[in-house]
């Protein structure tokens, strides 16, 4: 089944801010405003901190995210429109939950290992993070997280839009999220690969197909419109995943009305990456949301899914129908993007 795959909910948090749209006007701003971390106290509220006080910052970003794009949806309670086992979750990885690991490390190394928590070791997992969520939301059909660096969001995204085409399950909850980690920090300093502050934030989507979605009277945000992946180092990686997203789509480059970029102020990746977008014939304006909310790795492409969901949602009614490219890059090798489109008009 190729039924087009939609965006029915979205939920975004970032640069201290809560909301799909109050994080894009942040993202918009082009002042760096991710220094901000959002309190604990209103995370709290956010995912209703009973049962979760044991998580890791990073899941509980995630999980307040996911929890605002399943309301927004209609996938809550009291009338959930999905059967538990119809329901799936997704989650795009960099290095897992990175912070605490290290902690759990240096603990079994201080205090011996027989006076480590299991509790905290169920942290360690990598699969954690969407493991609580789908038992959060009681969901128990597919659970996986990919982890391709910082090109996992977008992975993720392609993943869940080709479960759901299968049949695997009717709806996901797909997304990232990362939590300000020293870890992790240091791991972008060592690899050179960022020239703009760490930061946290998290993004996830409510995914379906387009049938059920208009049968049941759901608001379609967008479509998944086409997505690429490769694995090959440096700009020709990107120029091949771009292409893919685009042939994938049946857009082609001059269709764009934007490009929401990885750029993240190290010169030589961003002066690749704008060359591969020319070659390519793209001449949409780009957008580049790090400069304004930080580096957050696998979240950062979260975050521009969001974004790019936002400026087609503010589209003037009178405007031709839109197309935004999204692109991601790890600098070990790992290159993705996607094209997402209006809902409501049949070109893609």
């Amino acid at each position: 089944m190729n039924a087009r795959v939609v965006f029915t909910g979205c939920g975004a948090l970032g640069a201290g801010v809560v909301g799909r749209g109050a994080v894009a006007e942040v993202l918009q701003g082009g002042r760096f405003a991710g220094a901000e971390d959002l309190p604990e106290a209103r995370l709290s509220l956010l995912i209703h901190d009973k049962g979760t006080r044991a998580w890791t910052r990073t899941a509980r970003l995630l999980a307040a995210a996911a929890q605002l794009a399943a309301q927004e949806a209609g996938w809550l309670a009291p009338a959930p429109p999905f059967a538990p086992q119809d329901c799936g979750v997704v989650v795009g990885s960099t290095y897992g939950n990175l912070h605490a690991s290290v902690l759990f490390d240096l603990e079994t190394l201080r205090e011996g290992p027989q006076y480590v928590s299991p509790q905290d070791f169920a942290n360690t997992v990598i699969n954690q993070t969407a493991g609580r969520i789908a038992a959060r939301h009681g969901f128990t059909g597919l659970n996986t997280t990919l982890c391709t660096g910082e090109a996992s969001a977008l992975d993720a995204l392609d993943y869940a839009r080709t479960v759901l085409r299968r049949g695997r399950v009717r709806a996901v909850l797909c997304g990232a999220g990362l939590e300000r980690a020293p870890e992790a920090a240091q791991v972008c300093v060592r690899l050179r690969t960022t020239g703009v502050p760490f930061a946290e934030g998290a993004a996830a989507f409510a995914l379906e197909l387009e049938p059920g979605a208009r049968a049941r009277g759901a608001r379609r945000l967008a479509v998944l419109a086409g997505a690429g992946s490769v694995f090959r180092d440096g700009a020709p990686g990107q120029e091949e995943a771009v292409q893919a997203a685009l042939e994938d789509a049946g857009v082609r480059a001059a269709e764009l009305s934007e490009v929401i970029a990885p750029a993240s102020g190290h010169a030589a990746r961003d002066a690749e990456e704008g060359a591969a977008l020319e070659r390519l014939g793209v001449r949409a304006p780009v957008l580049a949301p790090k400069a304004a909310a930080g580096e957050c790795l696998e979240a950062s492409a979260a975050l521009a899914v969001a974004l790019a969901l936002s400026r087609l949602e503010a589209r003037p009614p009178a405007a031709a129908p839109r197309a935004v490219l999204v692109c991601a890059s790890d600098p070990l090798g790992h290159h993705a993007a996607v094209v997402l489109a209006e809902a409501q008009p049949a070109l893609y």
